[in-house]
């Protein structure tokens, strides 16, 4: 993943969880996997990514936020948010991407060292890089 802020630049690895692995097949074969990464997320947990998490797990409130941008080059996918300032307020220590706007459904969880801090004054952009292969 990458989280670029207008401050500051931090480029992290994705874990893709279960829940990520099932559904990209499902969209490989055609199998009900119709829906595409469509939501970032970000919250202040440290805890290491593991591959059954569901959810990001120190949620900071308010709505996951819509991708802006998505395509992708050769074997690399991105998709990408921009959080505005008055959005997700906090000290971001971890990022998620996700094909639903509510409730786990979570492709892939980041941390970001150094954290963020999201202060409302100014926004950040939250880059997400998934290379398959």
């Amino acid at each position: 993943a990458l989280l670029a802020s207008l401050s500051q630049l931090s480029e992290r690895y994705n874990l893709v969880v279960s829940a990520g692995k099932n559904h990209i097949a499902k969209l490989i074969a055609n199998d009900g996997g119709t829906v595409n990464v469509g939501f970032i997320d970000v919250g202040t947990s440290s805890t290491a990514p593991a591959v059954g998490q569901t959810d990001l797990q120190g949620l900071i409130a308010g709505a996951r936020e819509t991708v802006d941008d998505d395509f992708s080059t050769n074997n690399i996918a991105t998709v990408d948010a921009l959080i505005i300032a008055a959005n997700k307020q906090g000290t971001w220590a971890e990022g998620g991407a996700f094909w639903a706007s509510v409730a786990g459904d979570m492709l892939s969880r980041s941390l970001f060292s150094p954290t963020v801090p999201h202060t409302g004054a100014q926004a950040d952009l939250v880059d997400v890089d998934l290379t398959v292969g």
